[in-house]
């Protein structure tokens, strides 16, 4: 699994590559950490390169929603394989996820934040 953290005048952009798993996620921390001490508060993840998602991975990033939230940082998912998006359903977690079909949506979600 490959992991890029990449700082946007809009945003912390996060892509993947392969399984995304609990180890991966951890790695969310410094992007919370970039995305707190920047000027705009949002973390994008970028979902095209995952091929799948782990249980363990899924209950992370519920847990961090409530750190986000705390931190005013949005998290909007984007480009998701089907695979990946229909785990996140069956899971219950798309009520709790912004999710959009690619990263205009993504920053056109942060324009009218």
């Amino acid at each position: 699994m490959g992991i890029s953290i990449q700082e946007m005048p809009e945003s912390v952009v996060i892509q993947c590559q392969g399984e995304l798993d609990q180890h991966v996620v951890a790695s969310f921390d410094e992007a919370i950490q970039k995305a707190n001490f920047s000027s705009h508060h949002n973390i994008w993840v970028d979902c095209a390169g995952i091929t799948s998602i782990s249980t363990s991975a899924m209950r992370s990033i519920l847990s961090y929603l409530g750190t986000i939230d705390t931190l005013g940082i949005s998290l909007v998912l984007y480009n998701l394989q089907p695979v990946v998006q229909q785990k996140l359903e069956q899971a219950g977690l798309t009520p709790h996820l912004k999710i959009v079909p690619g990263i205009k949506e993504a920053y056109l979600h942060y324009k009218h934040r």
